[in-house]
């Protein structure tokens, strides 16, 4: 789980379902993980940090924009964001009041307002697939009204009625309902779900789901709605994939996380964690904890290190390493997504990077395009990351009020970092889009260049990486 959670807390961009599921993740570490004072600390203040980053996505209409100070919209996003103001409050973090009453509101607005897609037999399976997300959809947003107290019986009923509802949706209904105290309508809905058959495709946008975050979804509810058979069953997969080590998404983690603490923290023996470790540097010392999970650092032992499990249950043991490779070379690779890199003279001219001179402008241009629009369908927020090397300095052409003489496709948000520069955008057609940066190179000497890559943040089956570089900047020799 330290890995996943690193990758999580570490992830680097920051739209509305990032930030949330940053939070939700750590919203729910201390319930089954032991952790230390400085841990507890830290964990606190990236909660609490988190929070109060989603004043930078408030929105008059929406509620809560997918960008910060954007216009663009992610219905999921902001009720999943909503969902984690509601429960971080019960843990007594400060949540801005007006912020989290104006997205309740909104989303009650679009829970009354709503029109299903009406089932018919001339469904295609990207409309069938449609037809789940959007009832899965309304039947979140219920269910983050009934957990806030703001429950609207009336649409929940209207969901209720929908023939052939989605099993995954009935099921988070079910959940909303027991919320209210409507448990026999809970236990009905629930006994209806005799099978869910989670997604094998991972969503680019809309739900941003998954196989995993659709269980964890699932295991969420079958906890509420105390069915242990179902729920222990799921919470083992869950587990499995994530120590299997396969590529997640920022959604599916942070559920998974909330999920198997919410597990734990009902169906978990009340013994205590007990077991003796033993090295060579600081011989046999013994452990103990009352949560599911203790992690002990073993990295200042060099040697056979032994474990003895002093429990009466069986003892589960993970041994995991980081580090930092050090060779920084990486090779070219891409799959589903083409880009071409260009670094030119502001007149559009090609020139060699290792032959630059301090002062030198330069301009950096991407060209990214969806090889195969029929086969890979839209492809939905996708990012570009540009960092460059120590010695150029990133010019921002919108901050220094510096025009550019071309034009940049269209984005739906950029972020200007101190050595890097992240580009958001959608590939809905096959029209390439071209994106600029204009650069300086300011410092003499001779630096690494960074992979130039881009990527769907939602799926790691698309993505294109240019080779990294070294680069070389001169002295000018009339200076």
């Amino acid at each position: 789980m330290g890995r996943r959670l690193d990758y999580l807390i570490n992830y680097p961009y920051g739209c509305l379902e990032q930030t949330a599921s940053k939070i939700y993740a750590q919203l729910y570490l201390e319930k089954c993980v032991e952790l230390s004072k400085e841990e507890i600390t830290e964990v606190n203040k990236n909660i609490q940090g988190g929070l109060d980053r989603f004043d930078l996505f408030a929105h008059s209409e929406y509620g809560l924009s997918y960008w910060p100070g954007s216009n663009y919209f992610n219905a999921w996003a902001t009720i999943f964001a909503t969902n984690v103001m509601a429960d971080a409050q019960t843990q007594a973090f400060n949540v801005d009041t007006d912020l989290y009453k104006n997205a309740l509101n909104l989303i009650a607005k679009s829970v009354n307002d709503w029109q299903p897609i009406r089932p018919n037999s001339s469904l295609t399976p990207v409309d069938s697939y449609a037809q789940q997300r959007d009832q899965l959809t309304q039947s979140y947003a219920l269910y983050v009204l009934a957990l806030a107290k703001k429950e609207s019986v009336t649409a929940m009923n209207r969901l209720k009625n929908i023939d052939n509802l989605y099993p995954l949706a009935k099921l988070r209904l079910a959940a909303a309902y027991a919320l209210i105290g409507q448990q026999q309508i809970a236990q009905s809905l629930m006994q209806e779900v005799n099978q869910i058959s989670y997604t094998q495709q991972t969503e680019l946008s809309y739900t941003f789901g998954s196989a995993l975050r659709d269980k964890a979804f699932a295991l969420e509810c079958y906890t509420l709605l105390d069915n242990e058979e179902k729920a222990t069953k799921l919470a083992r997969t869950i587990a499995n994939t994530l120590n299997e080590g396969g590529w997640q998404n920022t959604q599916a983690i942070a559920y998974a996380f909330k999920a198997i603490s919410l597990y734990l923290q009902k169906y978990n023996s009340a013994e205590e964690l007990k077991f003796a470790l033993s090295s060579t540097k600081d011989g046999a010392i013994q452990y103990g904890s009352n949560n599911a999970i203790l992690k002990v650092d073993l990295s200042d032992n060099n040697g056979e290190v032994q474990l003895k499990n002093e429990s009466s249950g069986t003892l589960y043991v993970k041994t995991t390493f980081s580090g930092k490779s050090q060779n920084l070379q990486q090779a070219a690779a891409k799959s589903n997504l083409e880009m071409k890199v260009e670094y030119t003279n502001l007149k559009g001219n090609p020139i060699q990077l290792n032959t630059l001179t301090q002062g030198q402008e330069i301009l950096a241009k991407v060209t990214v395009w969806n090889p195969s629009p029929m086969e890979n369908g839209p492809l939905k927020e996708l990012a570009l990351e540009q960092t460059f090397p120590a010695g150029w300095e990133i010019i921002n052409t919108r901050m220094d009020n510096i025009g550019l003489n071309f034009t940049q496709s269209p984005f739906t948000y950029q972020d200007f970092r101190d050595d890097a520069v992240y580009t958001f955008f959608n590939l809905l057609d096959n029209k390439p889009k071209t994106f600029y940066v204009k650069l300086l190179a300011s410092y003499e000497g001779d630096f690494y260049f960074p992979p130039t890559q881009c990527k769907a943040m939602y799926n790691n089956e698309i993505f294109n990486r240019a080779a990294s570089q070294e680069i070389r900047i001169q002295r000018d020799q009339y200076n």
